[in-house]
């Protein structure tokens, strides 16, 4: 009886089971039901959109399509084809692809697979030139089209396109590539594919039948690229050294022959253009009497990037410096055989003097000039983030000036101190004189701002004398100052108060100073002490109150007025007995 209650119990819960599975099974299928209704909406919606918008497509006639596309390069073209069926078919039949067809010299077959002038040019598009039509065989593959940024847009030009294309908008300079290079490839794009292709070429080549040959090849390129030359394989001295380079402790010999003798093969007028346009980007000329610019030009001696660099240099010492005064330097003779003999009117040896050009001695000069000149300026910033004007130094010369400055601040914070303590003296006078911490970093470098701008006359927008001070010489070295700063602060604070009042004393002061000095005979040294503590503890609170000063300020001039005599004491005699030492 009971294992068939059981049994019984047991079906009824696999029921109630299967039933909830049921259920869930059918509200996460209405679910699903509903978000596919859902996307079907919504793909119907867009597909009405694009119907529409297809329809208004199709209602333009195919001369409208043409005047609206006929100023759109043939690879922008091919992509508008993509955008729908319709397109695709406009421009397939558009007139301009059987003209291109005809410029290249390329025919459809009448058996063959390709069966529209479109299809034909695309499948022949890496031979055809977008600009001029023009087609190109692939023999030199510089003289087939490459692509050239124009206007935003990657266009396939030949190499006569690409050379009137860079004429009117020259390339900038690029290290190893030289003007000839750029004339006879097509620019750097042509340069960059000729170099890639040969290179690939002989490298596989000679990796698999001579790979020592593949060994000279890769030593040789890397002292060209070293030299800032551009490697041409063709060259009859580079081929005989990579085919036939013998023993390897004489390479080293080798190439550099070969690179004096490469640089030494261009041209004087092709050098001179490239230095020219190199110094026209900065907008300087070609000097007459520029010894590195002519030992390039005559020799090849030197880096362009390193010319044009010193040029730009030695325009901005002159413009902005006076190294035209500070290169000439003045000196004596010592040379005892040749002027020993030399007198002045008066009878006493006077060695000749001569005047001598020392470049070097000349930018130090100006350099310090100019950082000197920046901070009397109030220009506290960093060099690196002046405006970019031509009395902003060249970028080679920002480290050295960096370094110069960071010799200056501590000099200039010396000097700037006392003229802030006398800008802000009334604000000091309420800090205690006794208490160091009372003279806070940020009192002191209020002073620091405040005597560098009356120093200056100039308060600068951007950055304070302190935060350049900082970012100079670290925040290590600036907190130490700081420290150091603190006890000149106190002691101008001190001084320059007791100047004030040394002859105008406050009235407490000047009524006390008046008891003591009428007393007859003379105050005795242990009465005066009692009746300054207690003339201290007493009076002199309110009277700081009064004068607006810290209590500390009056008691330094009540010891002041003492040392120097103001007031008359009478020093009582030593009752001290002389007792002498036993033997």
């Amino acid at each position: 009886m009971t294992s068939s209650s059981n049994q019984s119990n047991q079906g009824s819960q696999s029921t109630d089971a299967s039933l909830a599975r049921t259920t869930r099974n059918l509200r996460s299928a209405t679910i699903e039901t509903g978000t596919k209704k859902r996307r079907l909406r919504q793909q119907s919606d867009n597909s009405d959109n694009t119907s529409i918008a297809q329809s208004k497509l199709d209602e333009l006639s195919l001369e409208l399509w043409e005047i609206i596309l006929q100023g759109m390069y043939p690879s922008q073209l091919t992509q508008v084809a993509q955008i729908s069926p319709r397109l695709h078919d406009v421009i397939a039949n558009l007139p301009v692809w059987k003209t291109i067809a005809d410029t290249a010299g390329l025919s459809l077959k009448p058996r063959g697979k390709v069966k529209t002038y479109y299809d034909l040019v695309l499948k022949l598009s890496d031979r055809v030139c977008e600009v001029c039509f023009k087609g190109c065989k692939k023999i030199r593959i510089y003289e087939m089209p490459l692509p050239v940024s124009l206007g935003g847009q990657r266009v396939m030009l030949c190499l006569e396109c690409r050379l009137a294309h860079f004429k009117s908008h020259p390339e900038s300079h690029r290290s190893g590539i030289t003007l000839a290079d750029r004339q006879r490839y097509g620019g750097d794009v042509g340069v960059e594919a000729y170099r890639s292709r040969n290179q690939s070429r002989r490298q596989k080549r000679d990796e698999v039948s001579h790979p020592e040959r593949a060994e000279r090849r890769t030593y040789i390129s890397q002292a060209f690229a070293e030299a800032g030359r551009f490697f041409d394989e063709t060259k009859l001295s580079v081929s005989n050294f990579i085919k036939y380079g013998g023993q390897q402790s004489t390479w080293e010999e080798q190439v550099r022959q070969i690179i004096h003798a490469a640089r030494m093969g261009e041209t004087t007028a092709e050098r001179r253009r490239e230095i020219v346009r190199g110094l026209g980007e900065y907008g300087l000329q070609l000097r007459s009497d520029s010894r590195l610019c002519a030992a390039y030009i005559q020799d090849g001696v030197g880096d362009i990037d390193d010319i044009v660099t010193v040029m730009r240099e030695m325009d901005w010492y002159f413009r902005e410096t006076d190294y035209q005064t500070f290169r000439y330097v003045e000196d004596d003779y010592h040379d005892y055989y040749d002027y020993y003999h030399r007198y002045d009117h008066h009878g006493y040896y006077s060695p000749p003097h001569r005047t001598y050009l020392d470049s070097g001695h000349g930018k130090d000069c100006a350099l310090d000039q100019y950082a000197r000149n920046r901070l009397d300026r109030g220009m506290w910033n960093d060099v690196g983030s002046d405006a970019d004007t031509p009395a902003r130094p060249p970028e080679s010369l920002w480290r050295t000036i960096r370094q110069r400055l960071a010799q200056l601040w501590r000099g200039y914070a010396d000097r700037f101190i006392p003229i802030g303590v006398d800008a802000c003296h009334a604000s000091l006078l309420l800090c205690d004189p006794s208490d160091m911490q009372s003279f806070n970093d940020a009192t002191i470098v209020q002073v620091l701002d405040l005597g560098a701008a009356h120093a200056t006359r100039n308060i600068p927008e951007n950055t304070t004398f302190s935060s350049g001070f900082r970012q100079a010489k670290g925040d290590e070295q600036f907190n130490a100052y700081l420290n150091k700063a603190r006890t000149t602060v106190k002691k101008r604070t001190q001084d320059k108060y007791v100047a004030m009042k040394i002859d105008d004393l406050p009235s407490g002061i000047s009524d006390f100073v008046s008891r003591c000095s009428d007393q007859e005979p003379a105050l005795e040294a242990n009465v005066y002490d009692r009746m300054e503590r207690s003339f201290i503890e007493t009076e002199i609170p309110a009277l700081a109150e009064q004068e607006n000063v810290h209590p500390g300020y009056l008691v330094h001039l009540l010891k002041e007025l003492k040392k120097r005599g103001r007031i008359s004491l009478q020093i009582a005699p030593s009752t001290t007995t002389y007792v002498p030492r036993p033997l």
